[in-house]
């Protein structure tokens, strides 16, 4: 563990940390900081990057030079290298454990085709190679790189972003949006994994509305590890959604499938579905497969309620969407919507 110091290193070839014997060990870096030709090599066990964490190399990737054991000079912050003859990779086909990188940690490779992040196979014969199971060990929630981070690495509800000064940082999902107005205002979001859209979810009820806003999804989605689904708008105690709880901007579909949704239960006994309550908001282009059993006033499988603003104003607008679950129970019960009030 390497916790609030400094490591300073001026050899030519000097690897700052390196990791080659594994099993459950694990190496921890908690507001360190690291400068050195080359950074941290974990080629067995596991490794956390947490806190303010800074980590700066020099070094150029010279990778292909490499025979035999010993530190790869790849040149990066930080490489996880699967490493044949390493670790466990005999028993478990990865010499490899878990990486968790958290918190604001900066990494930042200054030497030719090295990488901030670099995360890679390697045996004797064929040298660098792809690891095809790589995201299975890397979760990242937080961090600024010298080089983008590959999205399959980020945690359920963060995703990578391109910084001003050309670095890239891994944010969460709200973060992610993108003004393209011009006033400053994130307007544009993309969901593109299940965790984006929980991520979303917990946004609105929040009583964000993203009123004006559109939110786009890119692909099918499966809900089937998530359990039961809390609608997205799930209104607020006190009048149902007028303080808030409630989508009130685009949701565009792309006619893309959200596959097993499940919902029983809802937080005010009212408005089960994809969404629970929306209000001025346009649902296009999208299907929906799964059930609702939640027994609440209103429920359907993309909508459970659509209301107007109090004023009878802000009307929603819902355009190509389908409904392929197979049960939907409750009091006001529909498949596309489950109750409309105040002439929706």
């Amino acid at each position: 563990t390497v916790r609030n110091s400094t490591l300073t290193a001026t050899g030519k070839n000097t690897v700052a940390i390196y990791a080659p014997a594994g099993g459950d060990s694990t190496v921890t870096l908690d507001n360190a900081v690291i400068k050195s030709p080359y950074g941290v090599q974990v080629c067995a066990g596991n490794l956390v990057v947490k806190g303010d964490t800074r980590i700066t190399t020099t070094a150029a990737n010279v990778a292909s030079t490499k025979t035999g054991d010993g530190p790869i000079p790849d040149g990066a912050a930080i490489s996880i290298v699967n490493r044949a003859g390493y670790g466990d990779a005999a028993t478990t086909g990865s010499s490899v454990g878990k990486v968790t990188i958290e918190g604001s940690p900066v990494l930042i490779a200054q030497g030719k085709g090295a990488k901030a992040l670099d995360v890679y196979a390697w045996d004797s014969a064929s040298a660098q190679q792809d690891w095809p199971e790589d995201a299975e060990h890397v979760t990242i929630s937080g961090g600024t790189f010298s080089q983008a981070v590959p999205e399959a690495f980020c945690a359920p509800g963060y995703a990578p972003k391109k910084n001003a000064d050309g670095t890239y940082s891994v944010v969460g999902w709200y973060e992610t949006g993108v003004d393209t107005n011009g006033d400053g205002v994130a307007d544009t979001w993309t969901i593109r994994n299940e965790g984006d859209l929980a991520a979303f979810r917990d946004k609105v009820n929040s009583t964000v509305t993203f009123a004006g806003c559109t939110v786009t999804l890119t692909k099918d989605l499966d809900l089937s590890d998530m359990g039961t689904w809390i609608p997205i708008g799930e209104g607020n105690a006190g009048g149902a959604s007028k303080n808030g709880g409630f989508f009130a901007g685009t949701f565009e579909g792309g006619n893309h499938l959200i596959a097993n949704l499940h919902v029983s239960e809802t937080k005010l006994g009212e408005g089960a579905g994809l969404f629970g309550w929306v209000r001025g908001a346009t649902i296009r282009n999208l299907r929906v497969s799964g059930s609702i059993l939640a027994n609440v006033n209103g429920a359907a499988g993309i909508i459970g309620v659509v209301e107007s603003n109090y004023d009878g104003n802000a009307r929603t607008v819902i355009e190509n969407v389908h409904n392929e679950g197979d049960t939907v129970r409750g009091s006001k019960a529909g498949g596309i919507v489950g109750d409309i009030r105040r002439g929706g």
